[in-house]
């Protein structure tokens, strides 16, 4: 499968509640350690952090300028914006995108 990401990029971000919660990690985490981490960057957002975390662990909620630092150096076209969440979430995202002129087009929700 990494071998078909061969010349793209992709941030991933995925919050959840606790690293139990994280679903896939393991496999994301390979394909990461199999692509590089300058191509395939994920930041773990939790609601809660535990004691001990790598670098690319966060917490709070998604905002604004968390978005314009995951699009940064990127045209409207360059990449997707994929989205898996509750409403609330979703509709900010796609709000953002709308107002920042990045595109409504290019988000996806699922």
């Amino acid at each position: 499968m990494t071998s078909s990401l061969v010349g793209s990029e992709m941030c991933i971000r995925d919050s959840n509640r606790t690293e139990a919660d994280i679903l896939c990690k393991a496999q994301l985490d390979a394909m990461q350690k199999d692509i590089g981490e300058d191509k395939f960057r994920i930041n773990y957002n939790l609601s809660t952090l535990p004691e001990v975390c790598a670098p690319n662990y966060s917490t709070g909620r998604l905002s604004a300028s968390d978005l314009a630092k995951y699009v940064e150096g990127y045209k409207p076209g360059e990449m997707m914006i994929l989205l898996c969440g509750p409403p609330p979430m979703v509709k900010m995202v796609i709000d953002w995108a709308i107002e920042t002129g990045f595109g409504e087009e290019y988000c996806v929700a699922f």
